[in-house]
């Protein structure tokens, strides 16, 4: 090289501790990100879907208590209707 006598396990270990920490400050970053609940299961979750054709498909999410029915294929996702969640068994109140 030009004059350098730099042992190649003192940048191997160099990469491995940049990566490391690189490693922890992405973990940091996702597990405290502002305004985002550190809870899982707290983002939305897909209950179903169906294809309307080879290019529109309707989905079904759940997002925290409300179901929404969004439209999707199109330029611009569509929300259809917005519904509470049923119950954690997935059926009706009793009486309605």
């Amino acid at each position: 090289m030009i004059g350098l006598d730099i042992d190649p396990s003192r940048i191997a270990l160099a990469i491995v501790i940049v990566g490391t920490l690189l490693l922890v400050v992405q973990y940091l970053v996702r597990r405290f990100r502002p305004g985002m609940a550190a809870v899982a299961g707290a983002g939305p979750i897909l209950v179903a879907q169906c294809s309307l054709d080879m290019r529109q498909r309707i989905v079904v999410i759940r997002y925290g208590q409300t179901d929404h029915l969004i439209l999707l294929g199109n330029a611009v996702p569509i929300v259809v209707a917005q519904q509470p969640a049923p119950g954690p068994l997935g059926m009706a109140e009793a009486g309605s």
